[in-house]
C-alpha cells in the first residue's frame, strides 16, 4: 500500500471503503470539506493498480492531533494496512510539534481498540451518548507524542 494525499478522484474510492466499514458512513459533502480544510490531513492508501483501499482523516490544530476517521476495505484488513496510516499520522504529528493525540473509538470496537492501545494511547474519558446510530458512547483515548523539538 501507498500513503499520498488525497484529491477529489479519490472520493468515491473512499466513499466505498466507508461504506463498507461503518453503519453511520460519512456523506460525501463530509469527505469533500475535509480536502480544502486547512487543519485536515486527508490521506490515502492505494494498492498496485491505483484503488483505494483505505484512507485516515485527521486534525492538527493547537498542538493537538485529532483522528477523525480510520478505515480499510474488510477484504484488506489485518494486514497492517491500519497501523501504517497511525504510524503516518503520528510522524507528521510529530514533525508539526503536536504534542498528544486523541482519537474516539466505540467500546464494542475491540479490535480497534487493541491496536491503538498496542501504539500507546490510553483510556482518557468518556463521551457519553457520541455515536448517532445506537446512542452508543465514545472512548477517548490519548497519547502522548514526542516533538520533533525535543527529539526523536
Amino acid at each position: 500500500m501507498t500513503v499520498v494525499p488525497a484529491t477529489k478522484m479519490d472520493i468515491e474510492g473512499v466513499l466505498e471503503v466507508e461504506r463498507s466499514s461503518f453503519a453511520s458512513p460519512w456523506s460525501e459533502k463530509m469527505f469533500v470539506s475535509d480536502l480544502s480544510e486547512p487543519f485536515a490531513r486527508f490521506l490515502v492508501g492505494k494498492d498496485e493498480s491505483g484503488a483505494v483501499i483505505g484512507f485516515a482523516i485527521f486534525w492538527m490544530v493547537s498542538g493537538e492531533l485529532h483522528l477523525l476517521n480510520l478505515a480499510i476495505l474488510p477484504s484488506m484488513r489485518r494486514q497492517g494496512y491500519a497501523r501504517m496510516f497511525l504510524n503516518h499520522m503520528l510522524d507528521e504529528g510529530a514533525k508539526a510539534d503536536c504534542e498528544l493525540a486523541f482519537l474516539e473509538v466505540r467500546p464494542s470496537n475491540d479490535a480497534a481498540r487493541r491496536l491503538y492501545e498496542s501504539m500507546g494511547f490510553e483510556d482518557f474519558y468518556i463521551r457519553r451518548g457520541y455515536y448517532t446510530d445506537n446512542n452508543e458512547n465514545a472512548l477517548v483515548m490519548m497519547r502522548r507524542l514526542c516533538r520533533k523539538s525535543e527529539g526523536t
